[in-house]
């Protein structure tokens, strides 16, 4: 089958292109032809291939001086568009006509707030394009607290799929309410594995065990909690995007400008993890690290929430201010909980696309 994937595939964050790069493999494994329809809306950032000289100026500059800053290992130049060009088949809009199937998400595709709205294009609703499928496959929505007019609007633009997957369980019981029918799915990067992955693997700079930090909500403790971690296991701390403001701390290494293949690199060299992202926390459970999840107490958190309220490990949800005593984590449990989701995942695409 001839499948377009539509999602947010050239945003420049790191768990957007790897979910994206992980679901289209995982699609190719099971014998499909799969495209990344190549769809750039002008509201997300970092979408689109051009931009003015003076951006282009000013990102220039600025890896030069996080490659300076990490002593070369940062991408010279732009390693999510070539992240992209390597490992992505992407597909024009105008290719749109030729797709058997649909396969809208993951991510946030169905966000009122990123989307400015609701587009209709992530629920494949695009001009001349005939599919014999249309699905979505952990498609996630984030704040899930609309209005009646954007509730109503939400569910009309549902009503010509053949099934729903959704990430969170949030969006599951809004649909439930609805009594709209789905299905709570993995995020793609863990329905793929990390067998997926190991193409990616490249070398990273990093002779001592490390405790590390990735946070898209900056919190004020983040920075403390995790020396106290790397205390506890005589590690040193690294930060991964933490901002040209956080190179000079005190005992921190700051990795910018870092490609999506370093940035996998560096969770699975990791001795642990400070995290309050949903794909750090995803990248943590593939490589059976241990970690600790910082709560945002923002509508942020129930996607964590939901994925860790599915492998049992609400514990390691904590606030960056507390004082926490370092343990491991026992993965032999985790590793069935994350198979048995892989699984009911994997049977739900199969049985969307026949």
């Amino acid at each position: 089958m001839k499948i377009g994937i539509l999602t947010f595939h050239r945003a420049k964050n790191y768990g957007a292109v790897l979910q994206c790069y992980a679901l289209s493999q995982f699609l190719v494994q099971k014998g499909h032809e799969v495209c990344v329809m190549d769809y750039q809306p002008p509201y997300l950032a970092g979408m689109k291939d051009e931009s003015s000289a003076l951006k282009r100026v000013n990102g220039y500059l600025k890896t030069i001086l996080y490659w300076l800053l990490n002593c070369g290992e940062s991408q010279f130049g732009n390693g999510f568009r070539r992240f992209l060009k390597r490992y992505l088949n992407i597909a024009s809009m105008s290719d749109a006509c030729v797709m058997d199937a649909f396969v809208c998400g993951s991510d946030q595709i169905w966000s009122p707030k990123i989307c400015r709205g609701f587009d209709k294009v992530y629920f494949a609703q695009i001009p001349n394009a005939c599919p014999k499928r249309i699905i979505s496959y952990a498609a996630s929505m984030g704040e899930t607290k609309l209005s009646n007019e954007q509730k109503e609007e939400f569910l009309l633009h549902l009503k010509d799929f053949n099934a729903i997957g959704v990430r969170e369980t949030s969006l599951s019981e809004l649909l439930d309410s609805s009594g709209v029918r789905n299905a709570v799915v993995a995020d793609p990067v863990i329905l793929a594995g990390k067998d997926i992955f190991q193409p990616l693997l490249v070398p990273i700079r990093q002779k001592r065990p490390y405790v590390l930090i990735y946070e898209l909500t900056p919190l004020p403790a983040t920075y403390s909690f995790a020396q106290n971690m790397a205390t506890q296991i005589g590690a040193e701390v690294v930060v991964i995007g933490g901002g040209a403001d956080k190179y000079f701390r005190r005992g921190i290494k700051n990795k910018q400008g870092l490609s999506p293949e370093q940035f996998v690199s560096y969770f699975a060299n990791a001795s642990c993890v400070v995290t309050n992202s949903f794909h750090g926390t995803a990248f943590s459970l593939i490589y059976n690290k241990p970690f600790y999840c910082l709560r945002t107490n923002t509508w942020k958190d129930e996607r964590i929430l939901s994925l860790l309220q599915q492998t049992s490990l609400m514990n390691r949800f904590v606030d960056d201010s507390d004082v926490v005593n370092y343990t491991s984590i026992d993965y032999k449990t985790i590793n069935d909980k994350l198979q048995q989701m892989r699984k009911k995942s994997e049977d739900f695409i199969r049985w969307s696309l026949e």
